[in-house]
């Protein structure tokens, strides 16, 4: 009886560090794009600045949410925020010694102003970890509204935080 008891503290104790272990690694970051909307052939440049955070919780595979302020170059007033979350993928995650980290996402959008819309979001880039804990971030990603047709394509430039 008193080996089983032993037998089953120590396995309690491996599966407690085993899950301690995976304990995700997050990162914040903030951006700043450029880019344009496209609807049927109307299309105009546009701006956007916004941040964000992201977990991933196994084997590269992640979630993150964020918020962007787009507006058009030409109509600042013509504001459109986007509330984004994310399923993410890191191609790097977990591997020692390297300061790439290639990743891809994609999700659901929500744009609203003085309504709302819904719609998805794809995109990929990568994060140079140049020092410890800041990173800089370059990535590429087209939101588009569902019902509407409408397509923001755009590159962000930022800094990430981990």
């Amino acid at each position: 009886m008193k080996q089983e008891l032993w037998k089953l503290a120590l396995l309690g104790t491996l599966a407690v560090s085993a899950v301690s272990a995976q304990v995700p690694k997050a990162q914040a970051y903030v951006f700043q794009a450029v880019g344009g909307t496209a609807y049927n052939r109307w299309a105009t440049p546009l701006g956007g600045t916004g941040g964000g955070g992201e977990g991933i919780f196994w084997k590269g595979l992640g979630a993150g949410a964020e918020i962007v302020a787009y507006y058009p170059y030409e109509y600042v007033r013509g504001v459109i925020g986007v509330a984004n979350v994310s399923a993410t993928y890191h191609f790097n995650a977990g591997k020692p010694g390297t300061k790439w980290d290639p990743f891809v996402v994609g999700g659901y959008s929500l744009f609203f102003r003085s309504s709302s819309l819904s719609g998805v979001h794809a995109g990929g880039g990568l994060t140079y970890w140049f020092h410890r804990r800041i990173g800089a971030r370059v990535e590429f990603r087209d939101q588009r509204t569902v019902t509407e047709g409408l397509s923001f394509p755009a590159v962000r430039f930022g800094v990430s935080f981990r």
